[in-house]
């Protein structure tokens, strides 16, 4: 009896298409009859070089256009792998180029999302990029909450983060906002949740990522946000 392919040998056996796509995941029903579809599309060029996509597009709403080209565009999706993307085919290691986009929260009248572009390959330095962002899901307009952090907001992040940390390290970690800014390998990452704002940081490369959440009653004092964006 024949093995039967699996979704993925279905979808991505030819290899370099990058209009190969299925959908990943259950959708997530938005506010005023919106969704939000999960995609996936994967690439290969022998044994060691690959490149995966996988992000989200809004259905159903009326900014839904521009959110969904703001994420391809950063996420490259119908970009073709190419020899020239790859390193020599007789290199042991891989090239490996991993980029997505996550909902990280919905709200009725925006989303947030969590990007991230990877690339790490043989000989070559590599890439890894991280942000959040807030959506407008009427007009499609991608706000970073970073740009409309206040003052006050600046010191309530710190006093959380100081009260996150253990107390053996708190010497090290309880500083102004700027101080600890300076000190984080990424900066801070304000990624909307369903409920409250979570502030991701971390202090090296490969140390773990910490987070202490605002609750909504916070934001107020902690951001100046613009008109026409409601959280």
């Amino acid at each position: 009896m024949a093995k039967e392919e699996s979704a993925d040998q279905a979808v991505f056996k030819n290899g370099s298409d990058p209009s190969a796509v299925r959908e990943a995941g259950a959708p997530v029903l938005l506010d005023e009859g919106g969704r939000a579809i999960f995609k996936i599309n994967k690439q290969f060029r022998g044994k060691n070089c690959s490149a995966v996509r996988s992000w989200l597009e809004v259905e159903g709403r009326p900014g839904a256009s521009k959110i969904n080209n703001s994420l391809r565009e950063e996420l490259t999706v119908g970009k073709t792998l190419t020899r020239k993307h790859c390193g020599r085919p007789e290199e042991i290691d891989t090239t490996e180029y991993q980029n997505t986009a996550e909902l990280t929260g919905k709200r009725a009248k925006v989303i947030g999302v969590e990007t991230r572009v990877h690339y790490s390959g043989s000989g070559r330095s590599g890439t890894h990029v991280m942000n959040c962002s807030v959506f407008n899901l009427e007009t499609g307009e991608r706000h970073e909450l970073a740009n409309y952090l206040t003052a006050s907001g600046k010191v309530i992040i710190g006093k959380a983060i100081c009260e996150n940390t253990p107390k053996e390290k708190a010497d090290q970690i309880c500083e102004t906002f700027d101080q600890i800014q300076g000190r984080l390998y990424y900066g801070f990452r304000y990624c909307l949740r369903d409920k409250g704002i979570a502030i991701n940081y971390n202090f090296g490369n490969s140390g773990p990522i910490e987070e202490v959440i605002l609750g909504d009653e916070q934001v107020p004092d902690s951001f100046k946000l613009p008109p026409g964006l409601t959280l």
